[in-house]
């Protein structure tokens, strides 16, 4: 068999083996991976074991496997549009947002690599280094870094930015940037697109902090609650303390009022008992 068949058995069998997948999966998430390492990878599959499936795709295939599923074809083309770029798809009958929850954690800050593209603007900050005058100091003035020598080690005296988002990097730049530790772009999977039994999920929902989410509906709950029982609204949450509250307020009235009941005999006594104690003290 030639390099050439075996090749296309490959791909045959990878297309055979993500249709099955497609084709089971009643959840689906694609990712972007450029910029992920392979040991960010890993960890996720680790993390999703028993959950979700995560698979390295060709998106050529991909587009194949989609084609041939049940999807509906309008939610077909929302997810081949996705496959630009490296990609990755989730497969996974659980809830699509803790299972994105997992792949958000892996978001790290990371050096830019040469020969990149910037995906946002790069700062050098001002303030004390650890480089000494030499060949960094000599790249400083290159990209316009103003600085100055102090015993021996280099202070910039100035925010200077030295990219634009959209400019690709040259390795000059990304070996300055390492000394200086400066780490301006995130590395981690890009949420593209989730599909949920005919439910499209966009990527810049399935990124959301859940646990912002959580404290937020916690506030919003307590304020309810509060805003319910301040203005007396009977619900199954409030009921237990409306009547409770009621029941205080008429037992003080009550026995302000000297009106004896089973309840009130007690403390309207001991309030008439302490006040004619007063009065034959004076």
């Amino acid at each position: 068999m030639s390099v050439y068949e075996k090749r296309r058995l490959r791909k045959s069998r990878s297309l055979e083996e993500l249709k099955t997948v497609f084709g089971e999966a009643k959840k689906i998430m694609v990712v972007g991976i450029e910029g992920v390492e392979t040991p960010a990878t890993q960890r996720v599959r680790v993390k999703l074991k028993g959950k979700a499936r995560l698979l390295v795709v060709k998106n050529t295939i991909a587009s194949k496997a989609i084609e041939g599923t049940t999807i509906a074809p309008k939610y077909r083309e929302n997810l081949k549009q996705m496959l630009s770029g490296p990609n990755g798809i989730v497969f996974t009958e659980e809830n699509l947002f803790q299972i994105a929850s997992v792949l958000n954690a892996e978001r790290t800050k990371a050096y830019l690599k040469p020969g990149r593209v910037t995906p946002t603007d790069v700062t050098i900050p001002a303030g004390v280094t650890t480089i000494q005058p030499g060949p960094l100091s000599e790249s400083l003035t290159a990209f316009g870094v103003p600085f100055e020598i102090k015993k021996n080690l280099v202070y910039i005296t100035k925010d200077t930015l030295v990219a634009k988002a959209g400019e690709k990097v040259n390795s000059r730049l990304c070996t300055l940037l390492r000394a200086l530790s400066v780490t301006p772009v995130e590395s981690g999977f890009r949420l593209k697109l989730g599909y949920d039994d005919g439910l499209l999920i966009p990527g810049t929902l399935l990124e959301q902090d859940l646990s912002a989410y959580r404290l937020q509906a916690a506030h919003a709950a307590a304020d309810a609650l509060s805003l319910a029982y301040n203005a007396a609204i009977p619900t199954p949450e409030t009921a237990p303390m409306l009547i409770t509250k009621a029941y205080q307020e008429a037992l003080a009235l009550s026995v302000e009022a000297g009106y004896v009941t089973g309840e009130t005999a007690q403390p309207v006594l001991a309030k008439a008992f302490a006040i004619a104690q007063y009065l034959s003290n004076l």
